[in-house]
């Protein structure tokens, strides 16, 4: 089977690299930044050079794009000959599978499969922890259990709510955090210790703080929900604006 991954960043990679381990599909990888190494530079250029004349594509395209601008794109070039599945694994707004089925029709699958993957972490990889699918889940999954196992795909029953859950994940990580900065800038220095004898109660979890909220998907994820909701109430808003604060005041000099 070929599959090609779309979007060869981080999570691109560590994909490839899963699913090379397995070694039971041909692996093709397309992004049009040459410093990133990929096989090719579009899907239109890998369907041209791979597989017979008749130009007939991948199998599965894995799309691991930064918007849902960039997920529709990729789509609109995609060759949807003998009903490729098209998986999802961008974090994208609601209505991102409702505007790619309104392109392919019936002439591919289509799941919304969003990425969970902890760098250097290896309880929680690309393929060995639960995740969440959405869509045309038969297909998708029919497709995931070569690498998966079955309880570790969760369907959701709208796509919509697989497209939010990632989001909304990742939300509430930043305002745990934003909380836990708060507590250090009240407590100080007493505030690891504080979150150890906290968390000795069954259900308490205070996260740590470190130097910030910084990385790819938390501010992402945190903005794409303010954007997506924007009559939240002010928890969400001010998250940021402690996280701010922090930021701030960790750069301050010592006196």
């Amino acid at each position: 089977m070929d599959v090609a991954i779309v979007g060869y960043g981080a999570v691109g990679k560590e994909i490839e690299k899963e699913m090379l381990k397995k070694g039971i599909d041909d692996i093709y990888t397309i992004d049009k930044d040459i410093t990133k190494n990929a096989n090719f530079k579009s899907v239109s250029e890998f369907t041209r050079l791979v597989g017979p004349t008749s130009a007939i594509g991948a199998d599965v395209y894995i799309i691991c794009v930064w918007s849902q601008e960039q997920v529709l794109d990729v789509v609109k070039e995609t060759k949807l000959r003998n009903k490729p599945l098209i998986s999802i694994e961008t974090t994208c707004v609601p209505g991102t599978y409702q505007k790619v089925k309104e392109i392919v029709k019936e002439r591919a699958n289509v799941v919304v499969f969003p990425e969970r993957w902890n760098p250097n972490d290896m309880n929680h990889g690309i393929f060995n922890q639960p995740r969440v699918m959405g869509g045309d889940y038969e297909a998708g999954r029919k497709f995931y259990l070569r690498y998966m196992l079955w309880e570790n795909i969760i369907i959701a029953d709208k796509p919509e709510l697989a497209e939010l859950c990632k989001i909304v994940e990742n939300a509430y990580r930043y305002v745990t955090i934003a909380i836990a900065e708060e507590l250090k800038m009240l407590i100080g220095e007493n505030y690891d210790e504080l979150r150890r004898l906290c968390n000795s109660k069954w259900n308490i979890e205070l996260k740590e703080a470190r130097d910030g909220i910084d990385g790819a998907c938390l501010p992402k994820d945190f903005k794409l929900f303010n954007e997506i909701f924007p009559k939240n109430t002010l928890l969400f808003k001010f998250a940021h604006i402690v996280n701010e604060e922090y930021v701030r005041r960790k750069k301050e000099p010592i006196e």
